[in-house]
């Protein structure tokens, strides 16, 4: 009988980027309702950080998977960005990593990981082309005066 070839990292990876956030409007941003999982493809950092939010939380594990807490707080999409369903779940993961080199917890050079994972998820959530294009060059022009 024949074997089924071995997923590569990047199917295993792929399979874990769920794309429903749980979330309610609250002081002029968002707070999570339900823990979120996420893979990042940041290996090799094991993190668990408290943001400004009571009773938030972000986790990184070693093999790249963030896990974002309950209550977490984000202020979703910045600047001259708006506010839409096709954002939000893209803005949530890049702010948690955004805060996660901000405070040290890994290194700066995994911002340009974090700008590539807001244009891939935005791009899974259905926003076109030129919206998320517009979205990346302004992460990667102004998102280091954040980190």
């Amino acid at each position: 009988m024949p074997q089924s070839p071995a997923k590569s990292p990047a199917q295993s990876s792929a399979q874990f980027r769920p794309r429903q956030i749980h979330y309610v409007l609250e002081n002029g941003g968002y707070r999570l309702t339900a823990p979120y999982q996420f893979y990042t493809g940041i290996k090799g950092y094991v993190v668990n950080t408290r943001p400004e939010t009571p009773g938030g939380y972000i986790k990184l594990s070693s093999s790249g998977v963030m896990e974002i807490g309950r209550n977490t707080w984000w202020n979703g999409p910045s600047g001259p960005a708006v506010d839409t369903a096709n954002f939000l779940r893209a803005s949530l993961v890049h702010d948690m990593l955004y805060h996660l080199i901000a405070v040290g917890a890994i290194r700066k050079k995994h911002r340009k990981t974090a700008d590539k994972l807001l244009r891939e998820i935005a791009k899974e959530d259905g926003m076109t082309w030129w919206r998320r294009s517009y979205a990346w060059l302004g992460v990667r022009i102004f998102g280091r005066f954040y980190t």
